[in-house]
């Protein structure tokens, strides 16, 4: 079931999955009266949770076997082996990955607009869009850029000073 589930939302592309949210949520579940936003923010979550998933299972089969044998031989139970030996190498494995996947979701959030929804990149053609404004192209548009240069930038040094930190014990 997991499979099928990653499978068929890796092989459709984002636009459908949050358009399919937000058509169909409403004919499903009438008695539920989800913002199109809370329905916009559904359907990222089901695409991107399946490359998560398919992220954590790499990672997880990164893990090498005698790892697991040995924290077992010496008497570890299940979830001691899983949370103190087995996740934090998975994660090491795991992180760039997730790193682009961040930057992916950030990237296409301004998808959005396809169910109506303002993002920041809309505000920005709003802003062009009054006749006050309508000399600022390059100011506006260098703004915007500069601002999602410097949130995904943000992201990224975070992301690798996390991966040094990480990588410390490896060494």
């Amino acid at each position: 079931l997991c499979t099928a589930y990653i499978e068929v939302m890796r092989s459709v592309p984002l636009i459908l999955v949050v358009y399919w949210i937000w058509i169909l949520m409403p004919v499903l579940t009438p008695q539920w009266d989800l913002a199109d936003v809370a329905r916009g923010m559904i359907g990222f979550t089901i695409f991107y949770s399946a490359y998560v998933a398919e992220y954590m299972r790499s990672g997880l089969q990164a893990v090498p076997k005698g790892q697991t044998e040995a924290a077992r031989s010496l008497g570890m139970s299940e979830l001691d082996i899983n949370l103190s030996i087995v996740l934090p190498q998975a994660f090491r494995v795991v992180l760039p990955p997730l790193v682009g996947n961040v930057l992916d979701i950030f990237n296409t959030a301004p998808l959005v607009f396809i169910i109506g929804l303002t993002d920041f990149l809309r505000a920005g053609q709003m802003i062009l869009a009054n006749p006050e404004n309508s000399d600022r192209i390059y100011e506006v548009y260098s703004f915007l850029f500069m601002t999602y240069f410097i949130i995904g930038s943000l992201i990224t040094f975070v992301a690798r000073k996390l991966e040094s930190h990480l990588s410390r014990g490896s060494r």
